[in-house]
């Protein structure tokens, strides 16, 4: 993960920043001098052009006088960075742009903390609640007419505008009864918003809650209803956790089948795909339970045409449910096959906590839902 924004945000939050060399001038203290003699250089930085550095400009590898000695030392690690912000009194409940918050949580999340990431998305969220609810009224007006894109809109963001700017962009043009440009400045403003909220479905089912989890995904549904990590993640969850369900069934399935026709070369299609069929067997079977009960007795029968039963090697493998050849094999219905219905848990970890992202990636979602954003899943499909 780049660690640029959350440099940053440790910067902004620390009352006096630890990772700069030793002997650099301090960020921030009221000693610190005008560079009057130095156009463009930062308030404090060692004073270039004086006689004393044209003098040492002759001598190769020499630093200007002034100049804050040399230490070598690299940059923080994230493990040293998260032990430096966990160090941090109250900052969770310090106030933060959306840019910082959402970097600390991304933070937190691609390090393995998922839980310690929700409070800080949340924050993030907050921040997008205005552009959310006018998106949802201006959207509402337009009725069947389709949301412009900020192209077409001209809005006139760039891809470092504030969540707060963009928003308020948009309230101006809803004030002016521009119900069309304020519809579509307002989705643009909430697309870094989204990514954030589908990172926090993730950390929810990720942390246990996965109730927390579907109700996040419908939350970024209800805004973009073609959100590859939200489509993704709800049907998943459906398949995984209302199996006797059938309008959940039928819900997922209908979730894997979108999710491929938005994001057909997605690294998750070929799983989307499996698990769409899968579902579907299970809606016509007339749920989980009946559809594990016919492919286990389907299984029988073929071993029994075959006249396998009495190979004692079989009854340990796929045929007869198992895992493979005794210690040989990986454990779960989804890597052999067994009786019982297939199961996610492992794969949808997998999946969910392979996201590559690139915090700074902000703007229009590419084909898998979100700039820069892949996922690599693992194990047999």
């Amino acid at each position: 993960m780049t660690l640029s924004l959350a440099l940053t945000a440790a910067a902004l939050l620390a009352a006096e920043p630890t990772n700069l060399p030793a002997g650099h001038p301090p960020l921030g203290s009221e000693t610190q001098r005008p560079a009057a003699s130095s156009p463009g250089m930062p308030a404090g930085h060692p004073d270039f052009g004086s006689g004393a550095a044209a003098s040492n400009a002759a001598a190769p590898g020499q630093m200007p006088d002034g100049h804050p000695p040399m230490t070598g030392r690299a940059p923080p690690s994230a493990a040293e960075l998260l032990e430096q912000l966990d160090s941090m009194q109250g900052l969770r409940e310090r106030e933060k742009t959306f840019e910082i918050a959402s970097s600390l949580g991304k933070l937190y999340y691609t390090n393995g903390r998922a839980a310690d990431a929700i409070p800080y998305f949340l924050q993030a969220e907050e921040k997008g609640k205005a552009a959310r609810e006018l998106f949802l009224a201006q959207r509402k007006k337009l009725g069947k007419t389709p949301v412009q894109s900020p192209t077409e809109a001209k809005c006139g963001f760039s891809a470092m505008s504030p969540v707060e700017e963009m928003a308020a962009a948009a309230v101006e043009r809803a004030k002016k009864g521009d119900t069309a440009g304020a519809a579509a400045c307002a989705r643009a403003a909430l697309e870094p918003v989204l990514e954030v909220e589908a990172m926090r479905g993730n950390a929810l089912f990720l942390s246990g809650d996965a109730a927390g989890a579907l109700k996040t995904y419908e939350r970024v549904l209800e805004v973009a209803p073609t959100y590859a990590d939200a489509l993704f993640g709800r049907s998943a969850l459906l398949y995984e956790t209302k199996g006797e369900d059938l309008k959940a069934l039928q819900a997922a399935h209908e979730g894997f089948e979108a999710f491929l026709a938005a994001n057909p070369d997605s690294p998750r299609a070929a799983l989307a795909r499996k698990l769409g069929r899968m579902t579907d067997e299970a809606v016509k079977a007339g749920g989980m339970k009946k559809w594990q009960a016919s492919r286990a007795e389907d299984r029988n029968i073929r071993a029994s045409k075959l006249n396998l039963s009495p190979n004692p090697m079989m009854a340990q493998g796929p045929m007869a449910g198992g895992g493979g050849p005794r210690g040989g094999g990986q454990a779960g219905p989804m890597a052999g096959g067994g009786d019982s219905a297939p199961t996610l848990s492992q794969e949808t970890m997998q999946a969910m906590q392979n996201v590559e992202r690139t915090p700074e990636a902000r703007g229009p979602a590419h084909a898998d839902g979100g700039a820069g954003r892949g996922v690599a899943v693992e194990g047999p499909l």
